[in-house]
């Protein structure tokens, strides 16, 4: 039977929800799927777990290589893939019941580059529903090259793993995960070069995939990491500029989500690496300007000027924040 769906799952050290993960996985009834895991050298009982599962279900197929990182792993998957689609799924997330058949068969009737749908972020305290797209008018029908820059001009969440990806419309527009080891943010870069290149694609209000939150208030204290965000927009910008696709509204369009991930990441930052980034992102607010300012997220019209002009404002805006909304 010709594999329909390449499911890549990466997994360093991730023995707390894989059980979890694969389960839901294994529940999906197409037998055309391959479940690829791909153990990133994990020192903890992942890999015996995987192999417990991959007895209880031939679909599964767990690759182990040593220790290269995320985008390296994720590379290696679509290498090894199989299918006519491939589709993302975390170690600690879960699916919700025939996932993939259904937005299989829905990118199968178009043959669409990619079918995204909205997804679900879940804690101990709840559920949280997330839309893929803020224009409502995006959904359920059938959207081109431009709905796809429209759409990255929009500040979308990105949610890679929401969605299933014609395998050959990757290859043939060289879209890859940064391989760049022990980085953060690389689902960032791939998703953008996918809105940059998308020809056919269609957006489904209906989740399948549940994005598990273990600590939205966590810091980061990592110096190395501090400007993989950056880098990884970075590369999306090269991807357009190097393919002849770069026109102002995309600049600003750049602009505009550089600024609403550095508030995302500013967020985790721990309070030492908070004061040298903070002047980063006013420099940023500066350079868009009132210029650009209407093409920012709507909650950056927001927090922008309170950052630069009232800090306490700002603080609890994104307290008040995070005490509503996961992530």
């Amino acid at each position: 039977m010709e594999t329909a769906l390449t499911v890549i799952l990466p997994v360093c050290n991730g023995e707390r929800h894989l059980a979890e993960c694969l389960a839901s996985v294994s529940m999906q009834k197409d037998d055309a799927l391959e479940i690829l895991v791909l153990d990133d050298g994990s020192v903890d009982s992942s890999p015996a777990i995987a192999e417990a599962c991959a007895k209880q279900d031939p679909r599964i197929r767990l690759v182990r290589k040593p220790n290269s990182g995320y985008g390296d792993t994720m590379n290696r998957g679509l290498e090894l893939a199989n299918g006519r689609y491939v589709a993302f799924l975390e170690s600690d997330d879960c699916l919700l019941p025939d996932a993939y058949t259904r937005i299989l068969e829905l990118a199968e009737s178009g043959n669409y580059d990619m079918v995204k749908s909205d997804f679900l972020c879940f804690d101990a305290k709840g559920v949280y529903p997330v839309r893929t797209a803020r224009r409502p008018d995006l959904y359920n029908r059938d959207l081109n090259a431009g709905d796809g820059r429209r759409l990255l001009a929009s500040v979308p969440p990105i949610g890679h793993w929401s969605a299933v990806y014609r395998k050959s419309f990757l290859e043939e527009n060289g879209i890859r995960f940064n391989p760049t080891p022990g980085a953060s943010f690389q689902d960032l870069g791939f998703y953008f070069k996918v809105l940059l290149s998308v020809k056919s694609f269609r957006l489904t209000a209906k989740p399948f995939y549940r994005y598990r939150i273990d600590n939205p208030a966590s810091s980061m204290k990592s110096q190395e990491k501090l400007h993989c965000m950056e880098a990884e927009i970075d590369s999306a910008v090269r991807y357009a500029e190097q393919r002849g696709m770069m026109t102002e509204e995309l600049k600003t369009a750049f602009l505009a989500n550089r600024l609403f991930h550095a508030f995302v990441h500013y967020r985790r930052l721990s309070r030492e690496l908070k004061r040298g980034y903070g002047k980063e992102i006013a420099e940023l607010i500066r350079e868009i300007g009132w210029k650009h300012y209407r093409d920012l997220h709507p909650f950056d019209k927001i927090r922008a000027p309170l950052f630069l002009y009232f800090p306490p404002g700002f603080a609890l805006l994104t307290g008040l924040r995070n005490r509503l909304l996961p992530g």
